[in-house]
């Protein structure tokens, strides 16, 4: 197998997690070769194959100046140069599979665009998603920003939509198995015309590393957290918004880069009814954000389209509730532990999610979710195994969805 993975980095989290973790499970399957790019300080021929067990990797290099440029530039040159690199070492049937695994949005530029599919070939796309577009009034009453957030996701819709519809013109009759890593994606790959789409997350979790479930004492006050970036779509000022609903002695503790911009610092100053204030903590490092979750009564991740957020899976590995928006990919990584709340009504969407977290904090500890164990690297070699084989993929099951009320 060949993978192009653009993002491969076993020490780092997100999207280079993602790429190691394929990379590993990949491993399992057969003999893999991981095409990774060139950072400073990192040596991936070495690195990668000791941290993942893959046969080599090859990092693609690029120019010095690159560095300045956005990362998802600096990826579209990268796959530019992948595809080169393939053609350059093309030697009949040498790779039976060629995966293409990070940054496989299921609308953005991939390697296997720039290339003739050999015969014999097996080609696999993913998992990647982007498929989600929640309507332009949800939008603003999860991510605030008025005209700003109505522009970007008009860009956002218009743009995604017609490049995806190019991706599937080039690839949908070369591509043998498109992994989506939600309902969402996979509803519009297939309509697209990809002939064979399966639903399967790209997480590994590390359940014997995540820290133990801190109980919560009766009569001590309900703890909500948020946890991930400070982009607005990412669902902070919702549960900002949601905080004027709370009961006044509510705890809200907020992690992640970006989350204690002075923007959302002066949002929470102006809570004036909690007893207790809001407390930011930045980017933390990943033991203490997972002691932070650990210690939660609830995760409020009201996202408006994560495709498959790990901290979702975190949360349901510990027992944790995630209250989420019917969008997106939380729900089905949460599994049991989601509590989901319904975009059906934008002007009331504040004040359910505020229910739906105060009813999911006062839980009894006999109702809360089961801790689960799913997303683990045998499970994730068994898919990739399937697909890279031509079989078919089993999709994740049909869980049940506590939703409001």
């Amino acid at each position: 197998m060949l993978v192009f993975a653009f993002a491969c980095d076993p020490h780092r989290g997100s999207e280079p997690g993602a790429g190691a973790a394929i990379a590993k499970a990949a491993a399992l399957v057969g003999d893999v070769t991981v095409l990774t790019r060139a950072e400073p300080g990192r040596d991936p021929a070495v690195d990668i194959p000791a941290a993942c067990g893959v046969t080599r990797a090859v990092a693609i290099p690029s120019r010095a100046w690159e560095a300045r440029l956005p990362v998802h530039v600096r990826y579209a040159a990268w796959c530019v140069r992948a595809a080169a690199w393939r053609r350059a070492h093309r030697t009949g049937s040498d790779y039976q599979v060629l995966h293409h695994a990070t940054y496989a949005s299921d609308w953005f530029l991939n390697p296997l665009m720039l290339l003739r599919k050999a015969p014999g070939e097996q080609w696999v796309a993913g998992p990647g998603g982007g498929a989600t577009y929640p309507s332009v009034a949800i939008a603003r009453a999860a991510a605030g920003g008025g005209v700003a957030t109505l522009a970007s996701e008009l860009v956002r819709r218009w743009s995604t939509r017609a490049s995806r519809r190019l991706m599937a013109a080039r690839l949908r009759r070369r591509v043998d198995h498109a992994l989506a890593l939600n309902p969402d994606s996979r509803a519009e790959l297939s309509r697209l015309g990809f002939p064979r789409v399966s639903v399967t997350s790209n997480a590994v979790i590390d359940y014997a590393a995540l820290p133990l479930r801190e109980d919560h004492r009766p009569g001590s006050a309900p703890r909500v957290l948020f946890m991930g970036r400070g982009t607005r779509w990412k669902g902070l000022p919702l549960l900002l918004r949601a905080a004027a609903h709370l009961p006044p002695d509510t705890v809200i503790d907020i992690a992640g880069p970006g989350t204690d911009a002075s923007a959302y610092r002066d949002a929470a100053a102006a809570l004036t009814h909690l007893r207790t204030p809001v407390t930011f903590h930045g980017s933390l490092p990943r033991d203490r954000a997972l002691a932070l979750l650990a210690a939660t009564d609830a995760l409020a991740f009201g996202s408006l389209h994560d495709s498959a957020p790990w901290a979702a899976a975190e949360a349901a590995a510990l027992g944790v509730p995630v209250v989420c928006l019917d969008l997106g990919g939380v729900a089905m990584m949460a599994g049991e532990a989601a509590r989901v709340v319904s975009t059906a009504d934008a002007d009331s969407l504040p004040r359910r999610f505020a229910e739906a977290l105060v009813a999911a904090a006062a839980e009894d500890p006999s109702d809360r979710p089961r801790p689960t164990r799913e997303f683990t690297l045998g499970a994730l070699a068994e898919t990739l195994g399937a697909a890279y084989m031509g079989a078919p993929v089993a999709s994740p099951g049909i869980v049940r969805l506590r939703r409001e009320g």
